[in-house]
């Protein structure tokens, strides 16, 4: 799937004072690499994760600010994450992305603490929108 980016890149629509860490999960490299672009031009601490697994051993080291996170991925999905995230008592707002959506998952995303569910391909200031609000919200 692809994230919609403009050729001329995406700009910077909030400056930030210092850059808030995100964390992209997706096994998509494609839609993983669009992914980091993106929020890197958007003035994010961007690191990107091909694995669910992966990315956990680097939260427990230090929560992002925010996660943006697929869920359908082998070995541990988006969901399995957010419970393991939960049992280990680590709150971060997530914004999740899927490009097999429907309303159970949408509702099990966010039973599990989602603040935003985004069906792929979706636009740019759609993802930025849902990050932001994340960010305002706080944890889940």
């Amino acid at each position: 799937m692809n994230v919609a980016i403009s050729e001329t890149g995406a700009t910077l629509r909030h400056p930030r004072p210092s850059p808030a860490p995100v964390f992209v999960i997706d096994d998509d490299e494609a839609v993983l690499d669009s992914l980091q672009s993106l929020l890197d031009a958007e003035g994010f601490e961007v690191t990107g994760f091909a694995s669910a697994a992966t990315a956990l051993t680097a939260i427990e080291h230090g929560p992002p600010a925010c996660l943006v996170l697929d869920l359908h991925m082998p070995v541990v999905s988006g969901l399995d994450l957010m419970g393991r995230l939960a049992e280990r008592g680590i709150e971060v707002p997530v914004v999740v992305i899927t490009g097999k959506f429907d309303r159970q998952t949408a509702e099990r995303a966010r039973a599990a603490g989602a603040q935003a569910v985004l069906r792929k391909p979706f636009a740019a200031s759609e993802l930025m929108d849902a990050i932001e609000r994340a960010l305002a919200t706080g944890h889940t």
